[in-house]
């Protein structure tokens, strides 16, 4: 069987495991936003949106 991963670049792939982890980090910041804020609903886009910010800052060592 051959996987769809066979003819990617070391790049390609590298950049498909750093998009998971990315989302798996994100994903992990917005729980614990929403689980902050009471976890009322409504405010999940709010809490991705913030947590997207706050592994892009951490990511080039910034604060917010």
């Amino acid at each position: 069987m051959i996987s769809e991963y066979d003819n990617t670049s070391s790049a390609e792939a590298e950049n498909r495991r750093d998009d998971a982890w990315r989302h798996e980090r994100v994903a992990v910041a917005a729980y614990y936003l929403a689980a902050n804020r009471g976890s009322e609903p409504g405010g999940a886009a709010a809490d991705w949106s913030l947590a997207e910010l706050q592994i892009d800052a951490i990511d080039a060592g910034r604060n917010l």
